[in-house]
């Protein structure tokens, strides 16, 4: 997504075909904090069009945009990376 995200403009993400998923890992990670907010409320607008939008982020902005959030956390009773819904 960074790749992408350097060479295109939010503007122009309109532009592309309407996908049925976008997997996002870190789509806010390298921006500043105007373009991340042009981002997230890209992603927003899709999901809200009925396009499925998985994110990966450590940015609470972006996850406080999601509607759900799963969570992965080390637990050492749970095991390595054991995901826990929030």
């Amino acid at each position: 997504m960074h790749a992408l995200l350097e060479r295109v403009t939010p503007g122009r993400w309109r532009a592309f075909e309407k996908p049925s998923l976008v997997l996002a890992d870190e789509p806010t990670g390298a921006l500043d904090h105007t373009s991340a907010s042009a981002v997230i409320d890209i992603l927003r607008e899709m999901s809200d069009a009925g396009c499925a939008v998985v994110v990966a982020t450590h940015d609470d902005r972006v996850r406080d945009r999601c509607d759900a959030v799963l969570a992965v956390h080390e637990n050492p009773r749970l095991g390595h990376g054991a995901a826990l819904l929030h």
